[in-house]
């Protein structure tokens, strides 16, 4: 990894991470949307963004940011990792609104071999998630 960006993600990294919804809902603003490559629509509200990052967590063989750039309400965060053993990567966008809580995430993956069967294990993980909260 880049010296430069060896803070990389940190941020983000601690909010995905965040041990109960009410922490994990603090970082955003009332009804955050998530839109991914890897979904068939977006989704709204913490708690199913909660659920999202809580199954994909759980599918990455590894995942490191490599470089983060931020510009006005944006943070634009490069990421690479491993899913079934093989490589990974992609952008994760986050929009801030004017009191600087985030207000929408938009999260590309490749390649396209990998994105598709990452979105076909996540779309099964979602569909048998129990408790969406994680709590």
């Amino acid at each position: 990894m880049d010296k430069r960006n060896a803070a990389a993600g940190r941020d983000w990294l601690d909010i995905v991470t965040r041990p109960t919804l009410a922490a994990f809902a603090a970082a955003f603003s009332i009804e955050p949307e998530l839109t991914a490559s890897v979904l068939g629509a977006s989704i709204c509200g913490a708690v199913r963004v909660r659920a999202f990052f809580v199954a994909t967590r759980a599918m990455y063989g590894r995942i490191a940011f490599t470089r983060e750039t931020r510009v006005h309400d944006r943070s634009i965060l490069e990421w690479e990792g491993s899913y079934r053993g093989m490589p990974i990567e992609g952008v994760t966008i986050l929009e801030r609104d004017a009191a600087g809580a985030i207000a929408r995430i938009r999260l590309f993956h490749l390649p396209y071999e990998q994105l598709v069967a990452f979105a076909d294990d996540l779309a099964a993980r979602l569909a048998n998630h129990s408790n969406p909260t994680g709590t």
